[in-house]
């Protein structure tokens, strides 16, 4: 992460605590034991941003960093999880990171080989649903938005592309992020990269704003965001039937998340974003 303006964070899964310098440029990353490929790292690209390393969480597939922001340390974690072992151990880990450090301020970035509709992916698995549980129970915001994949490639002639790569932070640093987006611009890699601004101006020593406001909505066009709605209502399929037709608990948790997704894709096609630009981060 760096602390001006313009300056870039990288979350970078599938990459060994150890710091690596080239060209001014910073990888913490966990130290090569032998014991296996390195897929987590975190690159800084300021020589002035204080960085405190956390080796004993640091692990292959995840990778801790604190960058200090004025008096206020702020927890960076890029992961990657295996997509065929349990989440259990990756989750529990997490849970270890966020205890040991004793931070309320936490960015998470990574590959998560989970599906779930509340980050775009068109349906839920098991690793997914506990994920998501993960991140209620941790009280983590998700940035993720927007309808392009994370994870896009062509093998065979054929196209695969899902929604796997997840980016969260703690609530306290929710109304500081400004512009998550996917760019499929910026890497070579079958990984879309992911960007997004923290404004660290209001951060200080004994205050940070508390809010989930990510839409300015002075600038809403109403009339262009029921147009919109109405749109994208008919394209998911979500009628008054939809309602009326809920019979179980399941049922109603997939309806509400269905109708949050579509209120959220009406907001970023039709609401500008709130404007607090001060630190860029990516993610890959």
């Amino acid at each position: 992460m760096h602390g001006g303006p313009g300056g870039v964070a990288t979350f970078l899964p599938e990459l060994s605590s150890g710091e690596a310098r080239q060209s001014g440029i910073r990888v913490f990353q966990c130290a090569d034991d032998g014991s296996g490929t390195v897929k987590a790292a975190v690159i800084v690209f300021d020589a002035d941003l204080h960085i405190t390393q956390y080796p004993k969480l640091t692990t292959n597939n995840i990778s801790v960093v604190g960058i200090r922001v004025r008096s206020r340390e702020i927890i960076l974690v890029s992961f990657y999880f295996e997509p065929n072992l349990p989440m259990d151990s990756y989750l529990a880990h997490l849970r270890r990171v966020q205890r040991e450090t004793g931070s309320r301020s936490i960015v998470i970035g990574g590959d998560s080989n989970a599906k779930c509709v509340w980050w775009g992916s068109p349906v839920t698995d098991r690793r997914g649903e506990e994920l998501h549980g993960f991140l209620e129970d941790l009280g983590l915001c998700l940035l993720n938005q927007g309808e392009t994949p994370t994870f896009d490639t062509i093998r065979g002639g054929e196209r695969y592309s899902s929604y796997i790569d997840i980016t969260a932070v703690s609530p306290d640093l929710l109304g500081l992020v400004d512009g998550w987006r996917v760019r499929e611009d910026l890497t070579n890699s079958d990984h879309n990269a992911i960007t997004f601004l923290i404004n660290t101006k209001h951060i200080n020593t004994n205050t940070i704003r508390h809010t989930t406001r990510k839409y300015f909505t002075k600038k809403a066009n109403w009339a262009q965001f029921r147009e919109k709605l109405g749109q994208i209502k008919t394209q998911e399929h979500f009628t008054i039937d939809t309602i009326k037709n809920i019979q179980t608990h399941a049922q109603l948790d997939s309806t509400i998340t269905q109708l949050n997704d579509i209120i959220q894709k009406t907001c970023t096609k039709t609401i500008p974003l709130t404007k607090h630009r001060e630190v860029l981060a990516m993610q890959t």
